[in-house]
C-alpha cells in the first residue's frame, strides 16, 4: 500500500505468484471516498508501459540471455569510455603538453578557430570529456544489478559493512489477533498506523507493508526517491498504532547511501525529471560523439 500527498489516490498492491517478480495487481483508491478509480498490473509500482520498457532495458524481453547481453554491454561501455579518455589524454598531452592552458581548453571548450578535421576533433574531445563521467556512472551502476556482477557487488558491500540495513518487524510481547474488514488486529485502523508513523517523522510518500506473520508489525516506509531523499522507516504495533522501532536514512552507512543514490540515478529517480533529461542528452551526445570516430 502506497499513500502519497492529498489529491492523489492510494495504491494497494496485491501479490500474485503467477506474475513476474516485482510485479503486483495494483488497485487505486480515492482515500477520501474509498472509491476504486482503477486497477493495473504494475512492476515496481510503475504502469504496464513503464514496466515493459524497464524489462526491455534490463533483458530485451529475452530473460537470462538478455540480462547477460545487457551486462556485457555495460562492461564494454565502461571499457570504451575509459579507453577513449586515456587515448585522447595521451594524444593531447603529446601535442600540447598536459600542463598548458591550451590542453585544458581542448577538453573544456570548442575550438572555433579551425574547420574541417580539427573542428571535428575539437567537438569529439569536448563532448567526450563532458559526457564520459556521466556515461561511466551509468555503465558502472548497471553492473551493480547485473546477472553475475550484481551478486558480487552485493557481497563486496557486505564485506565492507556497507549493506543496506534492514528493520526488524518483530513486536516484543505481541500476541496473535484476528483483524476485521478494513481493520488491523485489535481494531487499530490504517489511519492510526499512519498517524503513528507520522509521529516519528515517517510521512513522505508512505508505503505500508502488512504483517506477514503473527507477532509482527506493520512497516511504514518512505518512498520519496528524489533528492533530498526521504527513506525513513518505522515499525508500527498493530495493537496500539504506536511506533516501536525506527530506521532513519541518516543512520545508513555512507557507502550504502552512495550505492542507493547511484542506483536511483541510473533509473532516473534521484533528480526527478532533470535526471531523465540528463541521461537522454548524455546518451545522444555520446552516441553522436562515437559516430565521429
Amino acid at each position: 500500500m502506497c499513500i502519497r500527498d492529498s489529491g492523489e489516490t492510494t495504491r494497494v498492491d496485491f501479490a500474485d505468484p503467477a506474475l513476474r517478480p516485482m510485479s503486483a495487481h495494483s488497485v487505486y483508491v480515492d482515500p477520501f471516498t474509498a472509491e476504486v478509480t482503477g486497477s493495473l498490473v504494475t512492476r515496481h509500482g510503475g504502469t504496464p508501459l513503464k514496466g515493459w520498457l524497464g524489462t526491455l532495458h534490463a533483458d530485451l524481453h529475452l530473460g537470462t540471455p538478455g540480462r547477460v547481453y545487457a551486462e556485457l554491454a555495460s562492461h564494454w561501455l565502461a571499457v570504451l569510455t575509459i579507453g577513449g579518455a586515456i587515448l585522447w589524454w595521451e594524444r593531447s598531452a603529446r601535442h600540447g603538453g598536459w600542463r598548458t592552458r591550451r590542453f585544458a581548453r581542448r577538453f573544456g571548450l570548442l575550438d572555433r578557430s579551425r574547420r574541417g578535421l580539427h573542428a571535428t576533433l575539437s567537438w569529439h574531445g569536448v563532448v567526450g570529456a563532458w559526457t564520459a563521467v556521466l556515461v561511466l556512472v551509468v555503465a558502472l551502476t548497471g553492473l551493480m544489478v547485473g546477472v553475475s556482477s550484481g551478486p558480487r557487488w552485493t557481497d563486496l558491500l557486505a564485506s565492507q559493512g556497507a549493506s543496506a540495513p534492514r528493520i526488524s518487524t518483530v513486536i516484543p510481547g505481541a500476541t496473535a489477533a484476528v483483524a476485521g474488514p478494513g481493520q488491523l488486529p485489535n481494531g487499530v485502523s490504517v489511519d492510526e498506523v499512519l498517524r503513528g508513523a507520522a509521529r516519528v517523522g515517517v510521512s513522505e510518500a508512505v508505503s505500508l507493508t502488512a504483517p506477514k506473520a503473527p507477532g509482527q508489525g506493520w512497516t511504514a516506509s518512505e518512498t520519496d526517491l528524489t533528492w533530498p531523499v526521504n527513506l525513513d522507516q518505522a515499525v508500527i504495533d498493530p495493537a496500539t498504532g504506536a511506533a516501536v522501532r525506527t530506521l532513519g536514512w541518516d543512520s545508513w552507512p555512507v557507502l550504502a547511501q552512495a550505492n542507493r543514490l547511484l542506483l536511483f540515478f541510473h533509473f532516473g529517480r534521484t533528480l526527478g525529471p532533470l535526471n531523465d533529461i540528463q541521461l537522454v542528452l548524455s546518451c545522444l551526445l555520446y552516441t553522436s560523439d562515437a559516430a565521429d570516430e
